[in-house]
């Protein structure tokens, strides 16, 4: 449940940002993982196969519910991976002494990972995108009782 990036960049935006608040995210955060292990759990007791997201939502929702989760899961995923990429590098660089930076400010390995991260209006687009189809998915098989 834990992703990469917990073990990345923590300990710089803690002292960095945060404070004392990171505290009571790291509990909300463990909190909301419980909940999807929970969930998960339920899953495999309805579907007892060796499934994964799109195999639970196949069988419980249809084909297109199924669709939309494996294309968002596979978003998650490239960002995750971009994300947790980018604070290496910025580990790596400081490991160098900031010659990296230095190469990339003068034009050298521009990357569009990068780019797209930089641009918070794409990540906006990405996070409505997603719970535009959490949305669809939730009102895909609902019937009315009136």
């Amino acid at each position: 449940m834990l992703d990469g990036g917990i073990y990345v960049s923590t300990g710089a935006v803690i002292n960095a940002q945060t404070g004392p608040s990171a505290f009571l995210a790291y509990i909300i955060a463990t909190f909301v993982a419980i909940l999807n292990s929970l969930i998960y759990s339920e899953l495999a007791c309805h579907v007892p196969k060796d499934v994964a997201c799109y195999g639970h939502a196949h069988s419980i929702l249809g084909e297109l519910p199924a669709f939309i989760t494996a294309w968002s899961t596979f978003i998650d995923y490239i960002l995750s991976a971009s994300l947790v990429a980018r604070s290496w590098s910025n580990i790596i660089d400081t490991f160098s002494g900031n010659r990296i930076i230095v190469l990339y400010s003068h034009g050298f390995c521009k990357s569009f990972i990068v780019t797209i991260i930089q641009n918070k209006s794409m990540v906006s687009i990405l996070i409505l995108i997603n719970f535009l189809l959490f949305v669809s998915v939730l009102f895909y098989n609902y019937r009315s009782e009136f």
